[in-house]
């Protein structure tokens, strides 16, 4: 037996439905068609001026492999994530405690 005022009420199901069509195509549309085709894309030497896209296999990814330049983006991008995340909960940090000392009163915890 189902209880009275559980579920969706009457009328907005359509409004549910049409809401959730709304996003997941959003999602689709612009995100996941284009990382696929990125990915598809990167086995191709691909030039679009002309149009012509030949099959390279994985030459691209060996080639980033071995490029040093890669390798220094990746090291980078992971350098700055690594401080960023401590930029973060350092700057929670500072916050917390700059208040306690204006307020002259540590809260008891326990």
């Amino acid at each position: 037996m189902r209880k009275k005022g559980a579920g969706i009420q009457a009328g907005k199901a359509p409004i549910i439905t049409l809401t959730l069509f709304i996003l997941v195509t959003y999602y689709v549309v612009f995100l996941l068609y284009p990382i696929g085709r990125v990915i598809y894309g990167s086995f191709f030497n691909w030039n679009p001026l002309i149009g012509s896209m030949i099959y390279i296999g994985l030459d691209n990814y060996i080639a980033a492999m071995n490029n040093s330049l890669f390798w220094e983006s990746i090291r980078n991008t992971l350098v700055c994530l690594y401080h960023i995340g401590h930029l973060d909960s350092n700057s929670a940090g500072t916050v917390f405690s700059n208040y306690f000392v204006q307020h002259k009163e540590i809260p008891n915890f326990f």
